[in-house]
């Protein structure tokens, strides 16, 4: 099928917020997240876009979506996407509903985001987490949307994978009961030297002022990542912080 004013003036539309939120749907460009959206169980396909030979080689894949598939040309394709130099096909797909796994998070480590901003930084703490089996990434409100576009781009697949609701950290540790809560700071208990407990909360603040100090009143320890003798920096950027403390928390528990 060819591609209607209609259904690019819509496309469009859900590069904005508002929008994605309205219709509860999300948009994935480039041929590796294509591949992880085709073959998720826990996404509907919408639509597809793509340029004829791309189609010509997914002809396999694509077979249950035949009726949802629209061939375009690169002018068309870079009309619709979001991309700076647009790639060979974009899929409008619903956001899986999100929701915590209670039983791998009182048995491992979960993740909690205290207002990140970046969408950069999401995406990547999600594929970090993906990486290592972490399971549960929970954003705290005001933290950056989940199916941001910047973020479906960067987390390369791992926003289909991983649990990330939305939660007050005051809910997520009535839902956890005796799981400890941690909080990576600029001071505190070196991360190197703490005694890990298998199942934890781990707290990663916003990328400017870290942990909220409401955030910081609920949590049972403050945890530090030490600096390198000679080292100057100020801080760590988060998604940064957040591979270190994941990557110490699995060479003990899941290596």
């Amino acid at each position: 099928m060819e591609l209607s004013q209609s259904k690019s003036k819509y496309i469009k539309s859900l590069h904005r917020g508002r929008y994605r939120q309205k219709y509860q749907n999300f948009i994935a460009e480039g041929t590796k997240i294509a591949d992880e959206v085709l073959q998720s169980c826990d996404v509907s396909i919408e639509l597809i876009v793509a340029l004829p030979e791309w189609i010509e080689k997914n002809t396999t894949l694509l077979g249950p979506f035949v009726n949802k598939l629209y061939e375009a040309n690169e002018k068309s394709l870079r009309e619709i996407s979001l991309l700076s130099t647009p790639n060979q096909v974009l899929i409008v797909a619903n956001q899986p509903a999100q929701k915590l796994d209670i039983p791998s998070a009182k048995s491992g480590l979960t993740l909690f985001l205290d207002r990140i901003q970046d969408p950069g930084n999401l995406g990547t703490i999600l594929r970090i987490a993906d990486w290592f089996g972490v399971k549960n990434v929970v954003r705290s409100p005001g933290t950056v949307e989940l199916f941001n576009p910047k973020v479906v781009q960067s987390s390369m697949g791992a926003v289909l994978r991983i649990n990330s609701p939305q939660l007050e950290l005051e809910a997520l540790k009535s839902s956890l009961e005796e799981v400890p809560l941690l909080a990576a700071a600029l001071e505190g208990e070196n991360l190197f030297q703490l005694d890990f407990p298998e199942a934890a909360v781990m707290v990663l603040g916003n990328e400017s002022n870290g942990i909220s100090s409401g955030v910081a009143a609920m949590v049972d320890k403050l945890v530090t990542i030490p600096k390198g003798k000679g080292g100057k920096a100020e801080s760590l950027n988060a998604s940064v912080a957040a591979g270190i403390v994941v990557a110490e928390w699995a060479k003990r528990w899941n290596a």
